[in-house]
């Protein structure tokens, strides 16, 4: 199976019976060192469950998103040190 990341980087891994997304998740956590709170991972057109079997055919194809959270720089934000430029 193949995973496409956000910078178009491919990664081949080679899976066994019974790899989950978790597991995948996992892999990619210790392979690339992004955070499995922040992964989204995507298969024909939808988002995989962490309970989801990972199709095991070689040719396989997931691609991962990452989630980013940030906040605004505004004075109704709740950040006090905000100054306008």
């Amino acid at each position: 199976m193949r995973v496409i990341t956000f910078t178009g980087r491919r990664i081949s891994m080679a899976t066994a019976a019974g790899f989950t997304i978790a597991d995948l998740k996992t892999y990619l956590w210790t392979t690339e060192g992004i955070p499995i709170a922040t992964q989204n991972i995507i298969q024909h057109g939808r988002s995989c469950a962490d309970e989801d079997a990972v199709d095991a055919h070689p040719d396989a194809l997931y691609y991962l998103v990452v989630t980013l959270r940030g906040g605004m720089f505004h004075a109704s934000s709740g950040r006090q040190d905000f100054r306008r430029c």
